[in-house]
């Protein structure tokens, strides 16, 4: 749950103990959880694991996000999707919101524009399905949806690799701001490119 005590503050884990997928990247939250308010914006953060290569391999750079929403209406959602897609259209709409590490929060006097920022991400991804834009786009409005799948194919180039070297060093290298920390995972390299997007666009 995103926290409310600050910009970017430590979020709230709601499950005691992760999921994990199968081989085919499924997964069931059977655990109940405790929602904070029933108006507490969630998200769900999937990190490292096999992204379908040879086995045994552990891509520890992998990291995916998808933003949900209001806590208590999150149960009703009978199918999510996390993947590259989902994680731009979570960290684009809500990165002034957001720290490394996948933190997320806002201050105590400005929760609806934590709201609006969530619901923004219904309108660029549909998070049942993983695609761009999603269901919320209002009539007559046009989403970058280009832009983000390209952004989400960016995020690929490291997210379905090895995570040792290659991809996942190029991109973190690229978008590592000019006096910044590297990005050691996926969802922070994507956090650099929203927040700096004039760092190095060629590469």
């Amino acid at each position: 749950a995103a926290a409310s005590s600050g910009y970017g503050a430590m979020a709230t884990a709601l499950l005691s103990t992760p999921v994990k997928t199968d081989a085919t990247g499924s997964f069931n939250v059977t655990t109940s959880f405790t929602c904070p308010s029933s108006s507490a914006p969630i998200y769900l953060v999937a990190r490292g694991g096999n992204p379908g290569l040879a086995a045994g391999t552990n891509n520890s750079a992998l990291a995916l996000m998808v933003a949900l929403g209001p806590c208590a209406g999150v149960s009703a959602a009978p199918v999510i999707s996390i993947n590259e897609v989902t994680t731009a259209a979570s960290v684009w709409a809500l990165a002034q919101f957001m720290n490394p590490g996948a933190n997320v929060g806002t201050s105590s006097g400005n929760a609806p524009g934590l709201v609006n920022a969530f619901a923004m991400v219904n309108s660029l991804a549909n998070v049942a399905s993983g695609a761009a834009p999603g269901p919320a786009l209002p009539a007559g409005a046009v989403a970058p949806t280009a832009e983000l799948n390209t952004l989400a194919n960016i995020l690929n180039s490291c997210a379905g690799s090895n995570g040792g070297t290659g991809e996942c060093a190029q991109l973190f290298a690229a978008v590592t701001p000019s006096g910044g920390t590297q990005p050691t995972d996926t969802i922070d390299a994507a956090l650099d490119i929203a927040l700096n997007p004039g760092q190095n666009p060629g590469r």
